[in-house]
């Protein structure tokens, strides 16, 4: 894996984790930041898409695509 993929992939990951984090457990990760806990969905649906964000980003960076 390219240097390039190595630091698309280690983002991914991160994405991965943080939309997770999001989708999971929303408002402790709020608190954590300092911002106030919300009831409302769209928290977890941002979680969700940086999710599948960070997984495409898994993805292209193991097939070393240079178009991305």
């Amino acid at each position: 894996m390219s240097k390039p993929a190595k630091s698309v992939f280690f983002f991914g990951v991160y994405v991965v984790i943080a939309g997770l984090g999001f989708f999971i457990i929303p408002n402790t990760l709020l608190t954590l930041l300092g911002l106030q806990e919300t009831t409302e969905p769209w928290i977890r649906i941002l979680g969700f898409i940086a999710f599948i964000l960070g997984y495409y980003y898994i993805r292209i960076s193991k097939l070393e695509i240079t178009e991305f």
